[in-house]
């Protein structure tokens, strides 16, 4: 599983403490709650709490329940399990990224920490009234 340093987490929290704490001068006009508070309420919405789980590197298999004592698995070739055996995603693996019509030098899913997300909401709509 790959971890980041402490020194790579401290740097991430500085420049999170760092935006929280300017908000106010964005912001004068409105009674901002502190930052404790604020992670309070968002624990208390979102109703998670963190959890770390073991991967597979393709990040097509999480090794928890039955598979749990595994370290890796087969693939299984020729057939669509997943997302990651489907064609789009094989086809952006071989694209650079571009953004605004501006192409970058790295490819899609290069990186070992790059994640690809999906959302199928079967017409789910939470907020609609």
């Amino acid at each position: 599983m790959i971890q980041s340093s402490s020194y790579d987490k401290q740097v991430l929290r500085a420049f999170a403490y760092e935006s929280f704490n300017m908000l106010p001068s964005a912001f004068p006009a409105i009674q901002l709650p502190s930052l404790k508070q604020t992670r309070a309420r968002v624990a208390f919405l979102a109703g998670l709490s963190p959890a770390q789980y073991d991967c597979c590197i393709n990040s097509c298999c999480c090794f928890i329940g039955p598979l749990k004592d595994l370290d890796i698995h087969s693939h299984q070739l020729g057939m669509i399990t997943d997302v990651f055996n489907g064609s789009l995603y094989q086809e952006l693996l071989a694209k650079k990224v571009s953004i605004n019509g501006h192409e970058l030098a790295h490819n899609h899913f290069s990186e070992l920490r790059d994640i690809a997300l999906s959302l199928a909401t079967d017409g789910f709509a939470p907020f609609r009234r």
